[in-house]
This record gives C-alpha cells, structure tokens and sequence, in this order.
C-alpha cells in the first residue's frame, strides 16, 4: 500500500511539475509579444466623412468632405474624392475638389491630386472665380493655394492659363507664375 501512494503522490508531482513548466513557458512567450502596427497599417478608416472646425467664438470656419479617409499611426492621412470648403462669414465660399487627397502633418497642408477645382463664389461685384490643375496644395490656417503644375483660371467669362499660382483668398490675391496668358472676353 505504501508504494501505491508513493506512487500517486510521484504522478501527482510529476504532473504538478509538468503543468508549471508549461504554464511558465506560455507566459514567457506571451509577454514578449506586442502588436507593433506596420507603417502602412491603417489605425482607422472612415467613410463618408464630414469634418468641421470652428473658431473661438463657435463659428464654423472650414469643412473638410471626403468619400473614405484612411489615417496612419503616423499622422498620415489619405483621402478618396476630397472637398474643402470655407465657411468664413460676410468673405466668399471657396470650395476645393480632387480625385485624391493627403495630409502628412495633421492637416497644417492637404494635398490634391487628380482633376483638382476651386470654385470661389462671387463677392459684390466680382464674379465668380475658378481654377483647375492637376495638382495643388491647401494652407488652412493661412488661406492660401498653391500650385507648381498647369493651371486654367477663370474669371467670370476671361480665362487664363499659367504655369503655377498662389491663391490667397484671405486677401483675394492671386499671382500666377511661369508662361501666363490671358484671354478677355469683349465686354458689350
């Protein structure tokens, strides 16, 4: 009898001894396991997208659209069909579009991509103004466009053409840079 429980008690170690072992062997994988996401690993992605941002007062002042955003661990955000519109009271509504769009510092610049437009609404007197090029970057917080690639400006029923612009529809400055040229429409 005695050896019978010497026995069982010696299993009992014996698995004791082999479910510790195991136990510690798990935990010392797991704990050197850590989700490192991928640079190109989206944090989160968002559909039909509507962003707003208001000043101190409450006031809206921008509006960003866009069909799908992606943003990255790294700050980086990619957008399908943006739109960004100002919203800035008694100044014009300007409104920006592209196939693509992206900002690599939080929004400080957005990039457009692919059949961009700006349309700005008519103000007093003034008509209405549009641009298009290929490519163009936004400046939020100054109100400025820009642009080293072909662009078409219209002003009411003139038009011009120019190698790159700088738009500040703070002020309502436009330069044009590079091979400009301009075609009036008659006036009657």
């Amino acid at each position: 009898m005695r050896e019978r429980v010497s026995a069982i008690v010696a299993i009992i170690l014996l698995v004791f001894l082999i479910g510790a072992s195991y136990f510690y062997a798990v935990q010392s994988g797991l704990k050197d396991l850590k989700y490192l996401p991928s640079e190109n690993s989206p944090d989160y992605t968002a559909t039909k997208l509507s962003l707003t941002d208001f000043d101190g007062a409450g006031n809206p002042v921008r509006r960003v659209i866009a069909d799908k955003v992606i943003h990255y661990s790294d700050d980086r955000t990619d957008a399908d069909h943006p739109r960004y519109i100002t919203l800035t009271p008694n100044k014009p509504q300007v409104d920006a579009s592209s196939d693509r769009g992206w900002t690599h510092d939080a929004g400080k610049t957005i990039e457009f991509e692919g059949n961009v437009k700006i349309l700005r609404d008519p103000a007093g007197n003034t008509p209405a103004l549009s641009f298009e090029t290929q490519k163009m970057t936004a400046f939020p917080n100054t109100e400025r466009f820009t642009s080293d690639s072909p662009v078409v400006f219209h002003r009411g029923s003139d038009s011009t053409t120019a190698s790159g612009m700088d738009y500040s529809y703070a002020n309502g400055t436009i330069s044009l840079t590079g091979r400009v040229n301009t075609h009036i429409a008659s006036r009657k």
